[in-house]
């Protein structure tokens, strides 16, 4: 029987009184406030025995209200800016400042354009404090000598690249070659006078990119959410401190202090990894350009994005596009049902590997009854799928598994595939090509490098293994490229010319596309800006962007919000759309009226704070609609 002890009252501690600082004895610290309508910043003394330590970007524990809450300095000054009691800072978390002035001056300006509070630009920019992370990065790392690595770029580019004026451009790489190649030899002419960041879409992009770096002699510090609290915090200070070449890693990476002379590098940010989706919903590309008056910014990827082209154009950016062509022979098919591309398969195994590139995941991802030809529905109203071979039907949406499944039409028990993902299309080949070693790549099994020998890769788009393959086939492209997406055509070309950068030269390739398509013709022409020219009049004409910006807010109260948006000029609103629990409404807006349909929306969302109502959720520039 376990052992009854005697209670025990709770003490309530009240607040140890500590002698004032001397010497500039007030602080304001950036707080992340319990409620949008209170201010960020607030007065606090500082007491004598931190008045060494503390200083501006300095982490502290505050007390607000009735709790502690975590700050950041940014001014220490002799007199308060607010009359009446002023509390006193609670204790010191951090020995060494964690932010820079400069960063302190960007947060503010940040939230300024996207309506929210500077602190959640500072969650955005700083990793999760570690002490243990603090104290590792004092330590001092030797940097890696430049090792004998020859720049192969045209001296006209590399004579650009070696300027110490602010640049502002975008560099589309060749596609005869690996696309990581010029990048990491653009980065070593950049390193050489000052400090790199380098943005990149996702953790797989982190290693190849490290790894080429690396071999060069320059001295990478890794940034990512993979890594553990203490590493990813030691290495944000490391490169605070300067002790690096080249930072790299996801997008929050775009925020890292950057010294005059440094340059910031985003590359492809039209892939959806370089949009945040939590409020406030920024991308690396419109933070990138916010922080070219101050660092240099190129923009690299072997396609524009449509914001990006349209800069250009505008001579806002400075377009450099290499002169190299790729050696290939191109075919192309009406549908994926076509046989055609079997023979291209064959050739391509006698003389290395081959990738084919399917649009899904999974084994059957929808069929219907091969007599009626009617979608398999599941009650809920989901479509039907098949896991794997020799199974069961499953509901997409409720899991349910359908035993004995019929038709609801016909009663015919025979499924017809309508769709299938990479490890039924891994099957069809590996029993075609049965002599050859199949791989299948995708997003939940991901391989990295291609293995030796002659192998058949099928791979969904982003995790193709990293190798040279003799043949590269392109299938499911028609539902790739229609798709309902803002965004689907300009990532559709972006993956297609990156994967193209693998084929060796002398290749063959195969698209799923009428030779006709508009992207077949690019292909051909391996140029893409007809194709962008085109999409960028039309996106144009519809009042989207990149020639407007775009705003969507989940609201509960959204005839309200367009009532208060009336008065402002040249906005237009969509909406409202129904929502499970909100409404939805579509804002557009040239780049000029932008900034004022922000604060207004920012003004709403401060008086629904103060009554205590449910705050609308603003996206600002969102990847889909």
């Amino acid at each position: 029987m376990a052992e009854t002890k005697p209670l025990k009252l709770r003490q309530e501690k009240g607040q140890l009184k500590r002698e004032t600082s001397k010497t500039l004895p007030y602080v304001k610290v950036l707080l992340d406030p319990p409620a949008l309508h209170l201010d960020a910043i607030y007065d606090y003394s500082l007491p004598e025995l931190l008045a060494e330590k503390v200083a501006v970007g300095s982490l502290v524990e505050v007390p607000f209200a009735s709790q502690e809450l975590l700050g950041i300095v940014v001014e220490r000054s002799s007199k308060p800016s607010t009359a009446g009691k002023i509390k006193q800072i609670t204790r010191l978390l951090s020995e060494e400042p964690i932010v820079t002035i400069e960063q302190i001056k960007s947060f503010q300006n940040y939230a300024q354009k996207y309506g929210v509070q500077p602190w959640d630009f500072f969650a955005a920019a700083v990793p999760p404090y570690s002490k243990s992370g603090e104290k590792g990065a004092r330590v001092q790392r030797i940097s890696q000598k430049p090792a004998s690595a020859s720049i192969d770029l045209p001296k006209d580019l590399q004579g650009y690249l070696a300027g110490k004026e602010l640049l502002k451009s975008f560099i589309e790489l060749p596609i005869d070659e690996p696309y990581w190649s010029k990048v990491v030899q653009i980065i070593q002419v950049r390193a050489s006078l000052g400090l790199v960041a380098l943005v990149l879409p996702d953790e797989r992009e982190i290693e190849i990119f490290s790894s080429a770096l690396r071999k060069r002699g320059l001295s990478v510090l890794q940034i990512s959410s993979s890594q553990k609290k203490t590493e990813r915090f030691e290495n944000y200070m490391r490169g605070l401190s300067g002790q690096v070449d080249v930072v790299l890693g996801t997008r929050n990476v775009v925020f890292t202090h950057l010294p005059k002379g440094s340059t910031l590098i985003v590359f492809e940010d039209q892939d959806e990894s370089h949009y945040e989706r939590r409020s406030p919903t920024w991308n690396t590309r419109q933070i990138a350009l916010i922080r070219s008056e101050e660092v240099s910014v190129i923009f690299l990827g072997n396609t524009p994005s449509l914001e990006v082209a349209d800069l250009s154009k505008r001579g806002w950016l400075k377009h450099y596009r290499f002169k190299s062509k790729l050696s290939c022979k191109s075919y192309f098919g009406n549908s994926d049902d076509d046989i055609d591309y079997f023979p291209i398969i064959s050739r391509g195994l006698s003389s290395g590997s081959v990738l084919i590139c399917v649009a899904n995941t999974g084994y059957v991802k929808s069929f219907s009854c091969q007599k009626c030809r009617n979608i398999a529905y599941c009650k809920c109203g989901g479509k039907l799928t098949f896991v794997k071979s020799s199974t069961h039907p499953e509901c997409s949406v409720c899991q349910t598994k359908i035993l004995d499944w019929r038709c609801v039409w016909c009663s015919e028990n025979k499924p017809r595939i309508i769709s299938s993902g990479a490890n039924r299309k891994a099957e069809e080949f590996g029993r075609s090509f049965p002599k050859n070693s199949t791989i299948t790549s995708t997003g939940q099994n991901p391989v990295a490098y291609l293995a030796q020998g002659k192998n058949l890769v099928i791979s969904t788009p982003g995790v193709e293994p990293i190798g040279q393959y003799s043949s590269i086939l392109f299938l499911d492209l028609e539902q790739q490229f229609g798709r309902t997406e803002l965004r689907s055509y300009e990532v559709g070309l972006s993956h297609i010319l990156r994967i193209l950068t693998l084929l060796k030269p002398g290749g063959e390739i195969y698209l799923s596309l009428p030779v006709n398509h508009d992207v077949c013709q690019m292909v051909i022409r391996q140029n893409t800006e007809k194709l962008i020219e085109r999409e960028i009049a039309e996106r144009n004409s519809a009042h989207l962007p990149p020639t407007y910006r775009l705003l969507s807010v989940d609201t509960t109260e959204a005839k309200k919000v367009i009532k208060a948006l009336s008065d402002l000029p040249g906005i237009e609103i969509i909406g409202p759309i129904p929502r499970d629990t909100s409404e939805r409404i579509i804002i557009k807006a040239k780049f000029r009226e932008f900034a004022g349909v922000i604060t207004r929306l920012y003004e709403i969302n401060r008086v629904n704070s103060l009554r205590r109502k449910p705050l609308m959720r603003i996206s600002v520039d969102p990847f889909n609609l």
